[in-house]
């Protein structure tokens, strides 16, 4: 329940941030219209990268595992909403972690 009002609220921003940029061509709208695009994605897949580092050895594991707790909380959060992870990004997290050795 909870992720559906969130997709619709962040459907209905960006509607929104689309009529600013299309009726009144103000540019901070249309930064704000790419970050709310752009950033979402990247913060998902910034979860495969960092299993790679911990796995090089370049990021502590307990360090890792503190930290992971708080950044990638929501991903926890998703995981509880959906019921499981999407194949997709298990398989994705595993070629991380088989990539790093």
């Amino acid at each position: 329940m909870v992720l559906s009002i969130a997709g619709i609220a962040f459907a209905v921003f960006c509607v929104w941030l689309t009529v600013r940029i299309v009726n009144r061509g103000e540019r901070w709208a249309k930064w704000v219209l790419a970050g709310a695009l752009i950033l979402p994605p990247l913060y998902l897949l910034s979860y495969g990268p960092a299993h790679w580092l911990r796995g090089l050895g370049l990021i502590p594991v307990t360090t890792f595992d503190a930290a992971a707790k708080v950044l990638y909380a929501p991903l926890v959060w998703w995981r509880d909403a959906m019921g499981a992870i999407p194949k997709w990004f298990e398989a994705y997290v595993l070629w991380w972690i088989d990539f790093s050795g």
